[in-house]
């Protein structure tokens, strides 16, 4: 299968592609005798492994490393439970630091609200010189 048609089936870009060879997630294929790459089937279902994987949250520097994402290496439950539990964790942090900022946020913005000066509660607390 030329490239054109592994987007199609895969529903990404010739440069996602292309992409995904550079960075190791997907392996060189084959060329032709005219030069053009040659995919087997299984391509296809790599990438969209790959795209699953990055709407789950995980970074493409995670997903190369992703049981299963090794070719001849078999699928590892535990080891993927592992990976699963450390990105919940580091999910959850950035959870917790984003709750924190919103809460910031909502105590800056009522500042504003509860100003009766000419400058900007706000901007004041932001640099340090107020709430």
């Amino acid at each position: 299968m030329k490239i054109g048609g592994l987007a199609e089936e895969a529903g990404v870009s010739a440069q996602a592609i292309r992409f995904y060879e550079r960075e190791g997630l997907l392996p060189r294929p084959e060329r032709a005798a005219n030069g053009y790459r040659q995919y087997n089937p299984s391509a296809a279902e790599r990438i969209l492994l790959i795209g699953a994987a990055q709407a789950a949250g995980f970074t493409l520097a995670e997903i190369r490393h992703l049981p299963g994402m090794e070719d001849g290496r078999r699928e590892d439950c535990g080891e993927m439970r592992e990976e699963l539990d450390r990105k919940i964790g580091v999910v959850d942090k950035q959870i917790a630091a984003l709750r924190q900022a919103r809460a910031r946020l909502v105590k800056l913005r009522a500042t504003c609200d509860a100003s009766t000066s000419d400058t900007c509660q706000a901007v004041d607390a932001l640099r340090g010189r107020g709430s």
